[in-house]
């Protein structure tokens, strides 16, 4: 897969995170732009906004299209043909930003429809036989801080809450800071 002469597109859903990690882009301007779609609206119209944006914001036929997997799991093969047909001399690609079971849809189905499926979890990557690459971020802060706790909990209890707790009092009795 040669990046030479090729102009990338990355579709995702519309939340925050991914506009950072795409943001992170930014400095390509000129070989890339990213597609964020929002799930609350209508499928079609939403394919058909995308494509004549793109028609607009892509300059070449020669393009790379990197799929976050929920946007295959939301818009499924039709975004996919549209995009073959519009553009016959581009690559697909299927990134799992998130565990391959987690997925609504086969593996086997994103293998007939990508010509590249990559992982961010290095174990699956080996155990389906896929790409490991590690999610690129863009405008994050990765300078050394001061680690204040061993273990934070960030989630919801939901009906957990005693056996959360436990593990709070365990990880506390052997010595751990912890913030729950």
């Amino acid at each position: 897969m040669s990046s030479k002469g090729e102009f990338w597109c990355f579709l995702g859903i519309e939340t925050s995170n991914l506009r950072m990690v795409f943001d992170g882009f930014f400095q390509y301007k000129d070989t890339y732009a990213y597609f964020l779609l929002d799930p609350g609206t209508d499928k079609a119209g939403t394919i058909d906004r995308l494509i004549h944006q793109m028609e607009h914001e892509i300059p070449s036929r020669n393009v790379c299209f990197i799929f976050y997997a929920r946007v295959y799991e939301l818009y499924g093969d039709d975004l996919v043909y549209l995009l073959r047909a519009k553009y016959p001399e581009s690559k697909l690609i299927c990134y799992y930003g998130d565990l391959v079971q987690r997925h609504i849809f086969k593996l086997s189905e994103a293998s007939a429809a990508f010509d590249y499926l990559f992982t961010f979890d290095s174990m699956e990557a080996e155990k389906y036989r896929i790409k490991f690459l590690q999610e690129p971020l863009g405008n994050v802060d990765t300078a050394p801080r001061e680690i204040k706790y061993d273990v934070v909990f960030v989630g919801e209890a939901k009906d957990r809450l005693e056996l959360v707790m436990n593990i709070y009092e365990r990880l506390k009795a052997r010595g751990f800071s912890c913030k729950f």
